[in-house]
């Protein structure tokens, strides 16, 4: 039996330029049951997501943004793809200390 989804999970990715990020990327973009809405990246912040990933050009994909950038209140679910450690803490510590 199959559930239907009226509205789809709209997804965010917190670290989209290294391998995994870019996983997520192809994996979301292409499920039917998510929205990727936004993918975070400050190191390429503007540039298209098709352009560092070229493998990933056939895909309808928006361009990286920075964390300052990020909407938070319209997402449903995030994914972190990046290294924690305590530079990530440091930085971005109050953000991901919100409540939901």
């Amino acid at each position: 039996m199959t559930k239907s989804i009226k509205k789809p999970v709209s997804v965010s990715i917190i670290g989209g330029s290294g391998y995994t990020g870019a996983e997520l990327i192809r994996l979301l973009s292409k499920h039917p049951y998510f929205n990727l809405f936004q993918v975070v990246a400050n190191r390429n912040v503007g540039k298209k997501i098709q352009t560092v990933f070229p493998h990933l050009r056939h895909l309808d994909l928006p361009d990286f943004i920075s964390f300052e950038e990020m909407n938070f209140d319209d997402v449903d679910l995030i994914f972190f793809s990046f290294a924690f450690n305590a530079i990530m803490v440091s930085k971005y510590g109050s953000a991901l200390n919100q409540p939901a």
